[in-house]
């Protein structure tokens, strides 16, 4: 298990191998490199007094008290390097706010997922998570053509399930939505989605491409399937890379108007590039609105008209919002 584990991995390239370690609770002891040295001072003094526990992310060494995150360990005695590889393996439970182990390795849909379209529809989490999405603008088309289930219980109880599949077809995330009004609004898997292009099956690189900022927006323009959510309101480095390579058509960002900021940065950000000058517009929502609100307020329709108003940028953008 532990040549398995990235994160003992990380721990050991620092600190060498432990003097013992439990790959059951993932709690070990090693030897302090930081006051516990030998007379002569540059090696360990090899009792193995600094204890590490993997699962809680903490250290406390029980000779010279030295005690804190497994970061702060790795931040002065390891690389630059290891210390970046560390925090991509660091993501946060949104339920518990608690350090989380990124999932490594293939993503798989939650065992309690079950498709819309397979579903028994007496059942109530049927019931109660099909009204919603009819209710946010989707019809039995649009579910069924996005793969969309819910969970009505283990870890993603309560929730609608958003797959996200790559240009093989293969999963390589999804977007798990409360349907019962639970504070924390979205609980998605952890693993590092700044190497994941949402939606890539459905990209065709030679067509005019919608950035959007997540999953109901992307719904809001079916038919229209070109779109690419953030999840958030920043453009990974792996997606702008990838535009800069695939994209031959327009590139539109359209983010809701509490993010216009941002979405004016990402346009600035694409538009200084050799390869997508002046191929990049955006479209400015109207206030307390978003794409799958203006949907199911005004149908296809109201999507089509919204998108006539994508332009370019003016100066006096560039000033008010300080881009």
């Amino acid at each position: 298990m532990t040549e398995t584990n990235p994160l003992y991995n990380i721990v050991c390239d620092v600190l060498g191998q432990p003097k013992k370690y439990n790959e059951t609770t993932l709690q070990g002891q090693w030897n302090c490199i930081h006051t516990c040295l030998t007379e002569n001072n540059d090696i360990p003094d090899g009792k193995g007094n600094l204890e590490i526990s993997l699962s809680k992310f903490m250290f406390h060494c029980w000779k010279c008290e030295w005690s804190g995150s497994i970061r702060k360990i790795i931040k002065k005695y390891g690389s630059k390097i290891q210390l970046k590889t560390f925090d991509s393996l660091i993501d946060y439970d949104s339920n518990s706010n608690e350090k989380i182990i990124k999932q490594q390795g293939p993503i798989h849909l939650p065992k309690e997922f079950i498709l819309f379209k397979t579903a028994n529809k007496n059942n109530l989490s049927y019931k109660e998570s099909h009204n919603y999405l009819i209710n946010r603008g989707l019809d039995d088309d649009i579910i069924e053509e996005y793969n969309i289930g819910y969970c009505s219980e283990g870890k993603y109880e309560n929730r609608i399930i958003f797959p996200s599949y790559n240009i093989d077809n293969k999963l390589n995330y999804f977007v798990a939505r409360s349907f019962t009004g639970n504070k924390i609004k979205y609980k998605n898997p952890p693993v590092e989605k700044l190497n994941i292009i949402i939606n890539e099956k459905n990209i065709n690189w030679d067509s005019t491409i919608y950035l959007v900022e997540g999953v109901f927006d992307m719904i809001g323009l079916y038919p229209i399937k070109n779109i690419i959510p953030l999840i958030g309101k920043v453009l990974s480095d792996h997606l702008y890379y990838s535009l800069i390579k695939k994209s031959n058509g327009y590139i539109c960002v359209v983010l809701d108007e509490d993010a216009k900021k941002e979405m004016y940065q990402i346009y600035k950000k694409l538009h200084t590039t050799t390869q997508l000058k002046n191929k990049i517009r955006v479209i400015d929502l109207p206030k307390n609105s978003d794409l799958s609100n203006i949907r199911r307020d005004f149908g296809k329709e109201g999507i089509v008209e919204i998108l006539k108003t994508n332009r370019k940028l003016k100066l006096e953008d560039y000033i008010k919002y300080e881009v």
